[in-house]
C-alpha cells in the first residue's frame, strides 16, 4: 500500500480537526496553506 499521506499524520489531523474549535482549526489550516504557498514561491494574497 503506497500512500503519500502517512496514516498517523492523517489520523492526527482528523483528531485535531474534531477536538479543536472550528475557528482555530480554520485559522491553522489557512496559515499552513499560506506557508506552503510562500515556500512554493506563489504570490501570497493581499487580503486576509
Amino acid at each position: 500500500m503506497r500512500s503519500p499521506v502517512r496514516p498517523l499524520s492523517a489520523r492526527k489531523l482528523a483528531r485535531d480537526f474534531y477536538l479543536r474549535p472550528a475557528s482555530d482549526c480554520a485559522t491553522d489550516f489557512l496559515g499552513k496553506v499560506l506557508v506552503r504557498q510562500t515556500r512554493a514561491g506563489w504570490p501570497t494574497p493581499t487580503h486576509t
